[in-house]
């Protein structure tokens, strides 16, 4: 059989039993829980499973008031824990967990940031007043990111700056390009493993809005913007990420979800549905994008290798309103469903596909007289590898790439539903 009929007959193939989509499909296990009159905005996962959300019930009954409240999903049971009292007003906004399972928090009315201690056992909070100056006053801190070195990295947006917080020495630093943020105010931060710390600005309403994408080198102070238009539809950057040296961030007004290049300073735009209104966004391990959207009350993801969107309903289509996102410890996504004053909600999922097998160079492995079901595996036979599927009956195969150089051996193995999802390799088995 010559190659080209191989391929049509491949595509052909792919189309009739797999479905006209190449991409991966999202399947999993999806839960949520009632939190009502809590109604959450940012949300964290600790090491133990449980999930911790910021209280932000703006035109509620009691607002503004400090409260976190952790979610046991084995349990299910609730727990709420407040602020003291002679803090006065507080009104927490993100949330982000450090490597000890403290959590940090910003509290924009308080202007302060919050540590949350004892998260496996007697919860306290410790508050840490954002000195003015260096910052301007009222602060009103928003995002909050760690770095790898331990520092806290915030948002600012009564003073619209960055932040950073050293809890080992308890010294403040304000950073701000020349002129300031003028027409724009600086929202969420992502890092580079050298440390350059990446930033989205969402626009201020004015005769010249100036939302976009900053970077800012810590050592020097030294700042890059990329403000104005600097894509097509531009409007409010918001929750940003990186990604294998790639920048991803969410244009929640614009529906769109951007990617932009350090190398070639370019950027490239995926439109999602209109009015998605998708805020914030994490990463798997996969490499594979989860994002809220709160518009339209679905949670999407993005496969950035096919470049392709998936999404999900919940259970309320009409108003959850999904905001804050985080990753779990066993694979598991969580988020925090804002819907209105005085309602709210938590959501998980757990995807079928978590594991992945990688066969790198010179390794191999043998199936041979396996029973296996590898519906959750996505096997990559790289350059040297070889896979023998010998002579078992193996389910659900899964997903298969094959890097030019790999070696499949088909041998007899019988497989159910093969769903392979990469023409080379069913070209090879074909061959």
């Amino acid at each position: 059989m010559n190659r080209a009929k191989g391929l049509f007959l491949c595509i052909l193939w792919s189309w009739l039993v797999c479905g006209p989509a190449v991409a991966w499909e999202t399947t999993g296990s999806l839960r949520e829980w009632d939190t009502s009159p809590f109604r959450p905005y940012d949300i964290a996962v600790t090491s133990d499973g449980k999930a911790w959300m910021t209280y932000r019930n703006v035109s509620g009954a009691g607002w503004p008031e400090g409260i976190i409240m952790r979610l046991d999903p084995t349990s299910g049971s609730q727990a709420l824990f407040g602020t003291p009292p002679a803090w006065g007003d507080v009104g927490f906004q993100t949330i982000e967990r450090a490597s000890d399972d403290t959590l940090w928090v910003t509290d924009d009315i308080g202007d302060r940031l919050v540590r949350v201690v004892g998260t496996s056992g007697a919860v306290g909070f410790q508050e840490f007043p954002i000195p003015s100056p260096p910052f301007g006053s009222p602060a009103e801190p928003f995002g909050v990111r760690i770095a790898r070195d331990g520092s806290i990295w915030f948002t600012c947006w009564g003073d619209p700056s960055l932040g950073r917080y050293v809890p080992a020495t308890g010294t403040w630093q304000r950073f701000a390009p020349p002129g300031g943020f003028n027409g724009g105010l600086p929202v969420d931060i992502a890092f580079a493993e050298n440390g350059t710390v990446w930033f989205t600005i969402k626009e201020v309403p004015s005769a010249d809005p100036q939302p976009g994408l900053g970077r800012l080198i810590p050592g020097t102070g030294a700042f890059t913007l990329w403000t104005g238009d600097p894509y097509i539809g531009i409007r409010n950057p918001f929750g940003i990420l990186m990604v294998d040296g790639l920048i991803w961030f969410l244009d929640h007004t614009a529906s769109l979800l951007i990617r932009f290049d350090p190398a070639t300073s370019t950027f490239s735009r995926f439109p999602m549905q209109l009015n998605s209104d998708a805020h914030f966004l994490v990463a798997d391990p996969d490499g594979k994008l989860w994002m809220t959207a709160f518009g339209n009350s679905r949670i999407y993801t993005f496969d950035t290798d096919m470049y392709s969107f998936e999404s999900f309903g919940l259970l309320d289509v009409t108003n959850v309103g999904p905001m804050g996102i985080a990753l779990g410890f066993n694979g598991d996504v969580w988020w925090a469903e804002s819907y209105s004053a005085d309602l709210g909600g938590a959501g998980r999922f757990i995807p079928k596909q978590v594991f992945g097998l990688f066969l790198g160079r010179s390794s191999s492995c043998d199936l041979s007289r396996a029973i296996s079901d590898l519906q959750c595996l996505g096997i990559t036979i790289q350059d040297g590898a070889t896979l023998d599927m010998g002579s078992g009956v193996i389910e659900n195969i899964g997903r298969l790439k094959m890097e030019e150089g790999g070696i499949l051996i088909r041998g007899s193995a019988m497989t159910t539903n093969p769903c392979f999802g990469f023409i080379p390799v069913i070209l090879m088995m074909m061959e």
